[in-house]
């Protein structure tokens, strides 16, 4: 009869993969089996039953019978039925008895530590700077400086006519008498009618028509003018035959005649002789042509003089369209301290000529020192002023004037400019913005340009920001607010491919300098930067990140799961590159603003890394605009994995230790059972070792990994080797 010793042993296991793997267990369900007979019991040396049986049957012997322990007890032996025996059967051959023999204590559980995949370092990605520096721009402008002048209005000698000048009628008659060398003359008084006191001549004379009437005798004549300063005229000797004619002349060349000055006719007889019946008659006291007086005391008089003087405004080289100034045209009038009783009347007129045009910029009519003003007039450039003044001289009311027609009235003028505004100020200023070439697009967000003048006021501008948007070049204009030049960058979309990204050209400016007006020759446009920040962007970047796998996985392929990976602030758009996973090259792909790769039914290994390649990526930062030069942080993550199959290499060394009363012990059947919750094995490579012997470790139908315990032979120390691959 046999009789079934049942020793549970258990094995527990517990493997963690990424939350996948839930437990091991090891079960079995060893059966020793001890044949006992009537009289005897054999035992082999598994089982230490010697104390024991002693114990419960202190009558029985037991021997040893070719190396057998064998029990010998006699029917109706006294038993201590508090010794355990269940039934004692005084009529039997046999005695039944029920032997405790002492449990296998259950095995310490295996760990096998699973390989987690660690996390992924964080990916840094650095925007490129806003690579723009502004560049003031100079500005020449032309400050009208006019030089002052000094026309010369100097009138000069005047025509004895201009004069008004009036000479008496003279006859003068001497009777022809007597021999040779006989002579005789004639006076009168030269009365200028009131029309002057004194005549001063620069060129000219005074003549006087003489006839001889004489038959016979020829005649000598001359003539002399005394003044009445005592001064004299002395004429040229005339020579007359009889019955001749000639003219006297007296020259006035820086000579003077005063008003009742007289004129002395002498005649002398050079031949012949005369009766006395005939005369000598002169008359036709005249001033020659051309007679000329440079001054005059006690004259009346009238007389013009217009002159007409350019200035130039010394503007300068610079290229406008048109200038608008205020000006004073200030007429200083001194007349010379040889002039008394000389009245004075100008007009004055100040143009602007420029080509075969003119702009009058002011015109007026004074007697003495005055202005010439003007406002707001536009000029264009390369032209000239113009002064034109007409003068009249005469003397004062009921009075005779002294004058010196040789001198002249000192007259200044003094112009007083103030540019107001100029207008189309060329500049030809271009300026150019080149992003990095790693930025293939951005949307900016805010941002401008600005161009100001310190106390001026920029009033338009010629401008423009021309830029590749990516499909076509575009042109944007410069606004003029409060003053200033400025372009709104807000929404414009640049590239950074090109050499020259954008480009600012300033062809000119036009000013508006204020009440004060301009007061210097150059001015600087200051231009400045407000910098925008990034709304969206496409960055073109070469990123590898390694994701490590531990070397003991072999590989893993997921039920499911994904690699995410998000920005610390924006959203991804579009993403070009790829998860290189050693076995393929995955698409990465965006989702909610992340980088996305679904890694179900994807394999990795621990063999060879996988790499996250990217090598462009679209961001928008719309609800939070970025600044330039920033750096992001790329965090990338595995998320919600699940194994559908691994390949894990993990060496385990476990003991089994039986109760120190158990020598040996041989299964009768039963098997140690390693199961995972939720997963099955593949396959497994693992040893059950004892003494010398390795039992394998095997794969169940049902996925399990098992060690057949059937005629087994275990000793007091146990070892499993277990190398598992878990697939």
């Amino acid at each position: 009869m046999k009789k079934y010793i049942v020793i549970g042993l258990l094995i527990i296991l517990i493997l963690s993969l990424s939350s996948c793997i839930k437990s091991v267990k090891v079960k079995t369900k060893p059966k020793l089996g001890v044949p006992v007979a009537a009289t005897t019991m054999s035992l082999n040396d598994f089982v230490n039953l010697e104390d024991n049986i002693k114990s419960i049957l202190p009558e029985a012997e037991i021997i040893s019978l070719d190396g057998t322990k064998t029990i010998h007890y006699a029917t109706g032996l006294t038993v201590d039925l508090s010794q355990s025996f269940k039934k004692f059967d005084a009529f039997s051959t046999s005695v039944y008895q029920e032997l405790t023999i002492p449990e296998i204590d259950d095995i310490d559980p295996i760990s096998v530590d699973i390989p987690s995949i660690p996390s992924i370092d964080p990916i840094s990605v650095d925007v490129p700077d806003f690579n723009f520096t502004p560049q003031n721009i100079n500005v020449s402008v032309p400050n009208i400086n006019p030089a002052n002048v000094n026309p010369d209005v100097t009138v000069g000698e005047i025509d004895v006519e201009t004069a008004g000048v009036q000479l008496p009628t003279i006859t003068l008659s001497i009777p022809v008498l007597g021999n040779t060398n006989d002579g005789t003359s004639t006076k009168a008084t030269i009365d200028a009618n009131g029309t002057f006191s004194k005549l001063t001549f620069s060129t000219g004379s005074l003549t006087l028509d003489v006839s001889n009437n004489d038959d016979g005798a020829t005649v000598e004549v001359d003539g002399i003018i005394e003044n009445t300063d005592n001064t004299f005229l002395s004429s040229n000797i005339l020579t007359l035959n009889s019955n001749s004619s000639g003219i006297l002349s007296f020259d006035l060349t820086d000579k003077s005649i005063s008003d009742s000055a007289t004129i002395t006719l002498r005649a002398t007889i050079t031949s012949d002789s005369g009766d006395g019946s005939n005369n000598l008659i002169a008359d036709k006291l005249n001033f020659s042509s051309g007679t000329k007086i440079k001054s005059a005391e006690g004259i009346k008089f009238t007389t013009a003089k217009s002159i007409s003087q350019n200035i130039d405004p010394n503007m300068g080289t610079t290229d406008f369209s048109t200038i608008t100034i205020d000006g004073t045209f200030n007429i200083n009038i001194d007349l010379p301290i040889e002039w008394s009783n000389v009245k004075t009347e100008f007009e004055a007129t100040i143009l602007y000529n420029y080509g075969s045009k003119s702009i009058v910029l002011a015109n007026k009519s004074f007697t003495t020192s005055d202005n010439l003003s003007f406002l707001s007039k536009s000029l264009p450039p390369n032209g000239t002023f113009e002064f034109t003044i007409d003068s009249t001289f005469t003397n004062t009311d009921n009075e005779k004037a002294n004058i010196d027609f040789t001198k002249s009235p000192t007259i200044t003028v003094i112009p007083e400019i103030s540019i107001k505004s100029i207008d189309g100020i060329s500049l030809n200023n271009t300026q150019n913005i080149d992003l990095p070439d790693d930025i293939k697009s951005v949307i900016l967000n805010g941002g401008e340009i600005t161009i100001s003048i310190t106390d001026t006021e920029v009033s338009s501008i010629n401008a423009n920001f021309e830029y590749f948007n990516g499909t076509n070049v575009v042109k944007k204009s410069f606004i003029i607010s409060n003053g200033n030049a400025i372009l709104d960058m807000d929404g414009l979309t640049l590239t950074g491919e090109g050499t020259k990204d954008a480009t600012i050209t300033i062809n000119s400016i036009s000013l508006n300098f204020g009440s004060s007006g301009l007061s210097v020759d150059n001015i600087t446009a200051k231009v400045d930067l407000t910098e925008p920040a990034i709304s969206n962007v496409e960055l073109k970047t070469t990123i590898k990140q390694s994701i490590s796998i531990p070397n003991n996985i072999e590989n893993v392929k997921f039920k499911s799961g994904n690699l995410n990976a998000s920005l610390n602030t924006g959203s991804f758009t579009n993403i070009t590159g790829v998860l290189d996973t050693g076995f393929e090259n995955i698409d990465l792909t965006t989702k909610d603003g992340t980088i996305n790769v679904d890694l179900t039914g994807k394999m990795l290994s621990g063999t060879k890394d996988a790499t996250l390649n990217i090598s462009e990526m679209s961001l928008d930062f719309t609800s939070n605009p970025l600044s330039f030069g920033n750096t992001l942080s790329v965090s990338p993550t595995l998320d919600n994995l699940k194994i559908s199959e691994a390949t894990i290499t993990n060496n385990i060394n476990q003991s089994v230790n039986l109760p120190d009363n158990i020598k040996k012990v041989i299964f009768g059947s039963g098997s140690i059972e390693i199961t995972l919750d939720d997963v099955k094995f593949t396959s497994i490579n693992g040893t059950l070792t004892y003494d010398s012997t390795e039992t394998a470790l095997t794969i169940s139908p049902e996925g399990t990994a098992l060690i057949d315990l059937t005629n087994l032979e275990l000793g007091s120390l146990v070892l499993i080797f277990l190398s598992i691959k878990l697939e």
